[in-house]
């Protein structure tokens, strides 16, 4: 694959299904936050209902895990396909796209925000297994490394992962969450890919938008941040 030149502060977002009913607002505050800010925002969508439809009717109707993978990633473009209905932000399919879309913001002055559909990419690069334990959040791991970025930002409708009592837990490592089994918010291959790519993940609450907005400016919040 080409390589993909990024120029601007670039962040991979994971706009999770658990936001349905928010979603479209919080997309048109990336789309906003990102002009104003000068910023590239990648927004890649979970599953939410959609994949959850697929979820259930795998093992009643008897779907394999080779069908059931592909079209969960589908349900991802459903996804974003609703969450762009009405909210002026471009869908796009090729990373190259993306680095398109940034130079014309860029001459213009301002920033950018995209909706990526992850089919085609996964499709041409097959390298994630096809089970239930990959879903949006690895897809999206996978997209940021495609584009050089070591980050991603889980926009989801908790503040982060919760210990046993009930306490955020703000820092934890992804080789430490392989060793205990202990998941949280995230799919289950998702710790082994930071780890193995040395890559983080930073978990907010999109419904806290000024917490979202910290977080895209690099700064602390209250979230839990998975490390390497």
């Amino acid at each position: 694959m080409v390589a993909v030149s990024v120029a601007m502060s670039m962040s991979v977002v994971k706009l999770g299904g658990s936001l349905f009913k928010e979603g479209r607002s919080i997309l048109r505050f990336l789309r906003d936050f990102a002009a104003e800010r000068g910023l590239s925002i990648v927004v890649v969508p979970g599953g939410g209902p959609f994949a959850d439809f697929i979820r259930k009717i795998s093992s009643s109707a008897g779907i394999s895990d080779e069908a059931s993978h592909w079209m969960s990633i589908l349900a991802m473009h459903q996804y974003a396909f609703f969450l762009t209905d009405g909210v002026e932000v471009p869908l796009v399919e090729r990373l190259e796209e993306i680095s398109h879309t940034e130079r014309g913001a860029e001459k213009a002055g301002g920033g950018t925000c995209v909706v990526f559909l992850p089919f085609n990419l996964l499709r041409e690069e097959d390298e994630l297994k096809h089970s239930w334990d990959v879903s949006s959040d690895t897809i999206a791991a996978f997209v940021a490394k495609k584009l050089g970025e070591r980050k991603i930002i889980k926009i989801t409708d908790v503040d982060g992962i919760y210990d046993d009592k009930g306490r955020i837990i703000h820092r934890i490592h992804a080789r430490d969450m392989i060793k205990r089994g202990f998941l949280g918010c995230v799919d289950a291959e998702l710790p082994r890919f930071l780890a193995e790519n040395r890559m983080r993940c930073i978990i907010v609450n999109g419904k806290r938008r000024e917490r979202l907005e910290k977080v895209l400016l690099g700064e602390h919040v209250e979230c839990t941040e998975i490390l390497p």
